[in-house]
């Protein structure tokens, strides 16, 4: 829409983190997990997101975003999401989610038992593991 441009009209940076907003409850509602997560009073919550730009995207340019988890450690969630215009990859970003209860972080086993998971552990890349300490490690 015109009020989600910048001043050379594109996509306004801003813009891509609202979509992935979006995305991210899709993603929860589409794997069924939204009503479980309610009930135990458990509220995503980004804690710290980057997206790479490689392409804009236009005033009505056609869309989709794909979003998986590629792993997580005991505080969070790592989702990737890609925009992608046709089969180009427009930007592609890295959130790290946690789910909050009550003002407290969650851990993940929680949130996995919760929803039903008993599989493994996603191993995390590596450059994922040290954006992990580098988030953690700002805080101390």
């Amino acid at each position: 829409m015109p009020t989600d441009l910048d001043l050379l009209l594109h996509v306004n940076n801003g813009k891509y983190l609202s979509i992935l907003d979006l995305a991210r409850a899709d993603l929860v509602l589409r794997s069924k997990a939204f009503g479980v997560l309610r009930k135990k009073g458990y509220i995503p919550v980004v804690a710290t997101a980057i997206v790479q730009f490689k392409r804009s995207l236009r005033l009505f340019d056609a869309f989709q975003v794909e979003s998986r988890i590629i792993g997580w450690d005991s505080r969070a969630f790592l989702m990737q999401h890609r925009f992608l215009r046709a089969a180009e990859t427009i930007a592609i970003a890295a959130v790290w989610t946690c789910f909050v209860q009550n003002g407290d972080t969650v851990d993940v086993r929680e949130v996995l038992t919760a929803v039903g998971y008993d599989g493994p552990d996603l191993d995390l890349p590596a450059w994922a593991r040290q954006w992990g300490d580098l988030r953690k490690s700002m805080w101390s």
